[in-house]
């Protein structure tokens, strides 16, 4: 892959996110089982926290495509948005009940929106016009991981 040719790190980076955003946006029906018994959650209430979590990611996608426009660093929003999925995660691990289930899931999918914005934005700044279908590729790629 030529295009990732000189700074390495920002595609591990950039490749990495979409490895965390499959995990993020795939690991609820995976973990039904258990969190029926450890929380005593119904059917209902998965749904509703696995429901909310995609709407925000939906809702999150459109405002940070706007965003990343407008952003004068986007490494520094994915960063951000990075510490906020981060904080997302550890509010999920403490979770007690479906209200703070709902309200964590919330936090991981607005989060989670920045991904796709910002990484169509830096594959086009970072790769010349010869290198970009390939580069796209690889980040269509990271994006259906687990699905």
């Amino acid at each position: 892959m030529s295009f990732m040719k000189g700074n390495m790190s920002r595609w591990v980076v950039l490749y990495g996110s979409f490895l965390v955003l499959a995990a993020n946006l795939k690991d609820m029906p995976v973990l039904y089982g258990e969190l029926e018994a450890s929380l005593h959650l119904d059917s209902t209430q998965l749904g509703i926290a696995t429901g909310v979590q995609g709407l925000c990611h939906v809702i999150a996608v459109c405002f940070f495509g706007y965003l990343t426009s407008k952003a004068s660093s986007r490494l520094v929003l994915l960063a951000a948005c990075a510490a906020a999925w981060a904080t997302g995660t550890l509010l999920n691990s403490f979770a007690r009940g479906a209200l703070m289930l709902v309200l964590s899931r919330a936090v991981l999918g607005l989060s989670s929106g920045v991904v796709g914005p910002v990484s169509q934005c830096l594959v086009a700044e970072w790769t010349q016009p010869a290198d970009r279908a390939q580069a796209f590729g690889v980040v269509v790629a990271a994006d259906a991981v687990g699905q």
